[in-house]
């Protein structure tokens, strides 16, 4: 009797370990922004599942773990002018496998299209800005070089690790 009585309990225990491990399985999402000398002052807010994760300046990068239990949807937000990204990503992450996003902010100069003379006042028509966030995800092999690229990012080694 005994021996069926350890033999479940050392069942019971390999089945809830089993469990266990599933529950706390994981990806590593990596998010950057490549040196560039536009949209250098602008801070993006990096966001999944609607919630803000971290900002990311100019040549910087962060690494954030998600859970593999639920779809994971990412995006960006410039919150001074409330710009988001235009389109967001939604994905099922798989256990253990990297996944890499590069953030772009864009944008036009100022472009006048007309002068307009009123009899004493020029007014100076121009067509609107576009500007924006842009976040791209990339295969897993370019994503990894360009990640540990240091030539691309202005202060070498600067990673912000969000677990």
């Amino acid at each position: 009797m005994k021996p069926i009585i350890i033999t479940f309990l050392l069942s019971l225990l390999a089945i809830s370990q089993s469990y266990a491990q599933k529950e706390y399985e994981s990806s590593t999402l990596h998010f950057f922004r490549t040196d560039r000398l536009y949209g250098k002052w602008v801070k993006v807010n990096v966001i999944t599942n609607d919630s803000v994760i971290g900002k990311l300046k100019n040549a910087q990068r962060l690494i954030y773990e998600v859970s593999t239990r639920d779809s994971v949807t990412v995006s960006g937000l410039y919150k001074l002018m409330n710009k988001e990204t235009d389109e967001s990503i939604t994905f099922k992450p798989e256990p253990g496998k990297d996944y890499y996003f590069e953030i772009f902010f864009y944008g036009d100069m100022y472009k006048p299209t007309a002068v307009i003379w009123t009899g004493t006042t020029a007014i100076q028509m121009s067509d609107p800005v576009e500007y924006g966030v842009k976040i791209v995800g990339l295969d897993p092999i370019v994503g990894r070089e360009k990640f540990n690229d240091e030539s691309l990012f202005k202060k070498k080694n600067e990673t912000i690790v969000i677990k």
